[in-house]
């Protein structure tokens, strides 16, 4: 592997596990809306990430969750609610941590949940309860399709949809990098960019990167005189980078959003 694609690897790693997401504070038509809008943000968490809940009225619930599982509550629930703060979830809490949620969402118009990595969290893999268990305690619609990685991990729908105007695309998966379109000479030149761009733009504090572990997206109009621009999205901790003609980037993201659907 060559330097260049080296660092990038890292660079996207770094990004992912270190960006803070953040969100703007979003209507909930009911304390089980609110509840429902907590375990989509637990459904989409795949890294350690200690998600913050802010509702309307100021409080704040602190639930940490990995592997698309609510691991443990590390701020006081509602004093009706037996779980304790440091509690590790368990299957059989799914009808209590329903109870607090919609505790915590009663009253209110709104939450605001942000997110913030882990240094210190141990296997994602073990322990915890999935958003699904607490979705079937309050009688909620189910939330996302489990992950099939064969399906999801398939940019080829995406790379056929942008034809001749892809000039250049990368897919890096775990240790493998692979060429999806573009001789490698541009792939290489590709690279090159995106290394010290990222190390510019998604530091710590930018509000996308944590985004990208999951199904996210950035685009990066290159200069105007280039006519193109640049990709770089994730997908279950996968990375796609492109190069797409164009200084337009609406049709790339109708394209993406219509692949991934």
């Amino acid at each position: 592997m060559s330097d260049d694609l080296a660092k990038l690897k890292a660079t996207l790693r770094r990004a992912a596990a270190d960006g803070v997401g953040i969100s703007k504070a979003r209507g909930i038509d009911g304390p089980e809306a609110g509840a429902a809008l907590i375990l989509d943000a637990a459904d989409a968490t795949l890294l350690p990430r200690r998600l913050s809940v802010v509702n309307a009225s100021g409080e704040t619930l602190l639930i940490e969750a990995a592997a698309r599982r609510l691991q443990r509550a590390v701020a006081p629930l509602p004093p009706q609610v037996t779980l304790k703060a440091g509690d590790e979830f368990k299957s059989a809490d799914a009808d209590v941590l329903a109870k607090s949620l919609v505790a915590f969402c009663k009253g209110q118009a709104s939450l605001a949940i942000s997110t913030q990595p882990i240094s210190d969290a141990g296997d994602p893999s073990e322990g915890g309860i999935a958003p699904g268990l607490v979705r079937q305690a309050l009688d909620l619609p189910d939330g996302p399709a489990p992950i099939d990685p064969e399906a999801d991990l398939n940019m080829e729908p995406f790379i056929a949809a942008l034809g001749e105007s892809c000039h250049a695309a990368l897919w890096i998966q775990d240790e493998d990098v692979s060429l999806l379109a573009g001789p490698e000479s541009r792939a290489a030149t590709l690279s090159q960019w995106a290394a010290p761009m990222l190390e510019r733009l998604l530091a710590p504090e930018f509000p996308l990167s944590a985004g990208l572990e999951t199904d996210g997206i950035v685009v990066f109009v290159l200069p105007e005189a280039s006519g193109r621009h640049a990709v770089i999205a994730g997908r279950l901790g996968a990375y796609l980078v492109a190069e797409i003609d164009g200084a337009d980037p609406s049709r790339t993201l109708r394209l993406w959003h219509d692949a991934r659907s």
